[in-house]
């Protein structure tokens, strides 16, 4: 899932979601994920976007402030 967020409120104001079948290894794996996200929609502020990602019971989360002047 990825997702910004308001900086003001921590209202969601953009999230697109990606779902992908990939067979169980023992083997670290990485895949990649490219999403457009709408900045010309943004009003001026404060914002975090937010990508997260589950596989077989294991998660990962990263939040990235930013500013839209």
């Amino acid at each position: 899932v990825l997702s910004v967020r308001s900086g003001a409120d921590g209202r969601t104001v953009f999230e697109t979601t990606d779902r992908r079948d990939v067979e169980a290894s023992s083997r670290v794996r990485t895949h990649g994920f490219r999403s457009p996200v709408p900045l010309r929609d943004l009003p001026p502020g404060m914002y975090v976007l937010r990508a997260e990602a589950k596989a077989g019971g294991r998660s990962a989360l990263r939040e990235i402030p930013f500013e839209v002047k």
